[in-house]
């Protein structure tokens, strides 16, 4: 598979989660789920809240960045199983 750099997103008024990053990222593959970045690095930062209740992530974004180049990801859930793991 050949990972093109697509333009992010535009968002209604939402601002992304790392949009505030003091150094911009230099790749951009967000849009296809994935387990690990085209690097090679399986270790992504993801933005999530706690459920109170069960003490674990109960609400996540989707949108992640690797934690060895700071690539931009679409991260994924068990709902993709199979869609975008075959880097």
């Amino acid at each position: 598979m050949i990972w093109k750099r697509k333009k992010p997103l535009k968002n209604k008024g939402f601002p992304a989660p790392f949009d505030g990053l003091e150094e911009p990222t230099q790749s951009d593959f967000r849009g296809i789920p994935t387990m690990e970045c085209p690097c090679g690095c399986d270790w992504l930062v993801m933005v999530f809240r706690y459920d109170p209740e069960t003490r674990l992530p109960g609400l996540l974004l989707l949108d992640g960045l690797c934690a060895a180049c700071g690539a931009l990801l679409t991260l994924a859930t068990p709902v993709d199983e199979g869609v975008g793991n075959d880097l």
